[in-house]
């Protein structure tokens, strides 16, 4: 077996997911954890949103994690040891964020099926772990300020670009760091009682969560 093994993977791609999971099982021998990180966020009012960049934003963050939780499940059922499945959402997965209906629709979505999945699963003997990040210090804030965020809108919202200029400084503010969510989220995984249903962490999330049951 060995230690390390690194494969490119498309999750948009069912031929591309499958050889990825084919690889690991044959270096490998066996499948225990999967982990669903893969994922785009754009920040634009949705009537200015490219119909092709909404679906490309369903495909990567809530259908590609469908298509991996496909393509292991039954693989992790197998074996004698439970297997855990991690979706990584977003705290907008609790929140209503305008100017991000897009990314925002697709973790509400894996939320949902997180929560659906653990029930139709447990039986089988596999976890669901959800995690709702608050703000993170990665590559996501800057992707936000990429196109199609800078062009000007075609409906006169006058508050995009001061809501996205407030958002970024505030997220770069607060941002906790990758490695600071990896280490709970390792630790929360390995718990002697199992795994929590949901694990809400990382800057700012106490207010993704509050903002979800207040009415815009």
């Amino acid at each position: 077996m060995t230690s390390d093994l690194l494969s490119q993977l498309d999750v948009t791609s069912d031929a591309s997911c499958r050889q990825a999971v084919d690889q690991v099982i044959k270096e490998c021998g066996t499948l225990d954890v999967l982990v669903n990180n893969a994922g785009i966020g754009h920040a634009c009012a949705l009537l200015d949103t490219p119909l092709d960049l909404v679906q490309l934003h369903m495909e990567t963050n809530y259908v590609g994690a469908v298509r991996m939780i496909q393509l292991v499940a039954p693989r992790m059922m197998s074996k004698a040891r439970r297997g855990l499945i991690i979706n990584i959402g977003s705290g907008v997965g609790y929140a209503h964020m305008p100017f991000s209906g897009a990314y925002s629709a697709s973790k509400h979505a894996l939320h949902s099926i997180s929560d659906i999945l653990r029930v139709e699963l447990a039986p089988l003997g596999i976890d669901v772990m959800l995690v709702a990040p608050g703000f993170i210090r990665t590559s996501m804030v800057s992707n936000f300020n990429s196109n199609p965020m800078s062009k000007p809108s075609r409906f006169g919202y006058q508050a995009f670009k001061r809501s996205a200029d407030f958002f970024n400084s505030l997220s770069a503010a607060l941002a906790s760091s990758p490695q600071s969510l990896a280490q709970r989220v390792v630790a929360a995984a390995g718990r002697p009682l199992g795994p929590p249903r949901h694990l809400a962490l990382g800057s700012g999330i106490w207010w993704a969560q509050l903002e979800g049951w207040l009415p815009l």
